[in-house]
Formats: C-alpha cells, sequence, structure tokens
C-alpha cells in the first residue's frame, strides 16, 4: 500500500490499514522526517462565527468567496498532493431504511441550515455536511458549532 502525505490522516490510514494485515505500507511526503508543527486554525474562527450567527451563512456567500475561503483553508493543510475524501452516504450501514429519504448530490446529502436532511430528527454533521456549511465542517475545529446548532434545534423541537 502507497499512501502519500505526510500528516495526521496519511498516519491514520496507515494505522487503519496495518490493523488488517497489510503486507506492506509506504509514506511517501516531501521531508525527510514528518513534521507535525502547531498551524494555527484561527482564520476559521470567524466563519464559524458567521455560521452560528446566520443559519445557512456558507450556503448565502457568493461562489467566489466559498471558493477563496476554501483554498485558504486547504492552503493552510500544505497538501503537496492527496486524492481527497468523496461523500457516499448511500454506504453508511446504518442509514440503510432511511438512506432513501434522503436527498444526495454526489454522495453528499442535502441539509437544511441545521444539519437535517429531509428526516426528522437525523442530524448529518461532519464531512458529510461541508458541501452545505464549507469545508472547515469536515474538521474538529468545527465541531463546537455544529453541536451547537444541532443542540438548539433540538432544544426548539422539544
Amino acid at each position: 500500500m502507497l499512501i502519500v502525505g505526510g500528516r495526521q490522516s496519511a498516519y491514520e490510514w496507515a494505522a487503519l490499514i496495518a490493523e488488517h494485515e497489510a503486507e506492506r505500507i509506504d509514506i511517501v511526503h516531501r521531508h525527510d522526517v514528518p513534521r507535525f508543527e502547531r498551524v494555527s486554525w484561527k482564520f476559521v474562527d470567524d466563519n464559524i462565527d458567521a455560521t452560528l450567527a446566520v443559519r445557512g451563512w456558507w450556503r448565502k456567500l457568493p461562489q467566489s468567496e466559498q471558493q477563496k475561503i476554501a483554498r485558504r483553508f486547504w492552503e493552510v493543510g500544505r497538501i503537496v498532493f492527496a486524492t481527497g475524501y468523496a461523500a457516499d452516504m448511500a454506504k453508511v450501514p446504518y442509514l440503510a431504511g432511511i438512506i432513501d429519504d434522503v436527498d444526495l448530490s454526489d454522495g453528499f446529502p442535502t441539509l437544511d441550515e441545521t444539519f437535517q436532511p429531509r428526516v426528522p430528527g437525523l442530524y448529518i454533521p461532519g464531512f458529510a455536511a461541508a458541501r452545505d456549511f464549507g469545508p472547515f465542517f469536515g474538521f474538529t475545529k468545527a465541531c463546537p458549532a455544529a453541536a451547537t446548532i444541532i443542540v438548539d434545534d433540538v432544544l426548539q423541537r422539544t
């Protein structure tokens, strides 16, 4: 198995693959010794604050602004070569009984402003929400914001 990349997800994948008894795993990166330097994600704070302040903030941004934010986000990640991730909600086993009720676009669920597809009571945060909420929702940096929005919605419904 060849993994191209030298950051966290490359090593996570290597560990997962090793657990499945891969014969060999090679990790290729651009530096001699992997450097897990601290990266400041402070620039994302304003985007998360805007998401909390204005429901649907990401969707309301002009596409040029979305692209600018996404480009800055990935520049900080220092990606040299990446195949990326693809959402495929149809392959999530615990959604088997309801996946036909979830509108999908390129494997991503279509979500409302509270992380819900058209299935009441189902919330889908994380990477699967990145298309509707911005690329930063695929990372732990946005977990508190997603939790805040979801809990607020649950409390309003009870």
